[in-house]
């Protein structure tokens, strides 16, 4: 009997721990993607987080950060899915991001020094703004 109980508060604490990690692993993956958000998309940010107003970088700025920071789909993924908790299917960031993406699509994957790319990254995130767009589900693009 008192094994048991013993057994039983040690998996409860088990399981507390675990569960703790598992929040600190979306939290570090959040901020991570937000860094990923920042570097990418954003060129300066002014005032404070309540009325903050953010400048984005220029297409040729985000096609030349995506090549040399050798993005790839899963984290242009990851920094769409994160726009769009954010701020909904019309942001402009969502547009820069696939015009950016369409900018390293064309270029030919000999000429790419970013070898991680696979080229129809930019159909993809069309497809997933569509879909959104009609109230359809964007799970079925990835």
């Amino acid at each position: 009997q008192k094994k048991a109980e013993e057994l039983r508060a040690e998996i409860q604490s088990l399981q507390r721990i675990q569960n703790e990690t598992k929040v600190t692993r979306m939290v570090e993956k959040r901020n991570k993607t937000e860094n990923w958000i920042d570097e990418l998309l954003v060129n300066i940010t002014i005032g404070e987080e309540s009325s903050k107003i953010e400048v984005l970088n220029t297409l040729q700025e985000v096609s030349r950060v995506l090549i040399e920071r050798r993005y790839n789909q899963d984290k242009v993924n990851r920094v769409f899915d994160r726009l769009i908790e954010e701020h909904k299917w019309d942001s402009p960031m969502l547009e820069l991001l696939a015009d950016a993406c369409n900018n390293v699509d064309v270029i030919e994957r000999e000429d790419n020094p970013n070898k991680r790319w696979n080229q129809m990254v930019e159909r993809k995130l069309r497809h997933k703004m569509f879909a959104m767009k009609h109230g359809l589900n964007p799970d079925l693009y990835d």
